[in-house]
């Protein structure tokens, strides 16, 4: 069984004269050419009013400092709006800015991705320290705040 085509009414419009047109035309047939002056027309594809996709409010992030629980234990979230509604409650904004030092594009607090871990640092995800280092590593967050 061969190839399926399909017979349908497409949108064309004239890169010259600027004519549009709407022809049943087969897919795989060439474009029918401009009554006015004799050139191909082009498809004129739909425009796209929405996001190609649904961006989802899923998630599952256990955060350990900033919005965890009053007593400091870690809290988890499953959803973005459910994280969302409670910044707002504490009167906070999730965002990133970059704050470079006076007279320069450099901060401290800014780190490239593509060069690894400063010197001295501990790459690894708490998950894979001890629980004396990752006590310290909060220490250190919280000097750091």
């Amino acid at each position: 069984m061969g190839a399926r085509h399909t017979y349908r009414e497409v949108a064309w419009a004239c890169g010259i004269c600027g004519h549009r047109a709407r022809v049943w035309t087969w897919d795989h047939q060439y474009p029918p050419d401009c009554p006015s002056c004799l050139f191909p027309l082009t498809k004129v594809l739909p425009a796209a009013d929405r996001a190609a996709t649904v961006i989802g409010d899923a998630c599952d992030v256990v955060v350990e400092h900033g919005l965890c629980w009053p007593g400091g234990a870690p809290r988890r979230y499953t959803s973005k709006s459910e994280m969302a509604r409670e910044a707002w409650k504490r009167g906070l904004t999730n965002y990133v800015r970059h704050v470079p030092l006076p007279g320069t594009d450099r901060s401290p607090h800014t780190v490239s991705w593509d060069t690894g871990p400063a010197p001295g640092a501990d790459p690894r995800p708490m998950a894979w320290l001890s629980p004396e280092e990752q006590a310290a590593r909060a220490a250190q967050w919280h000097r750091d705040e």
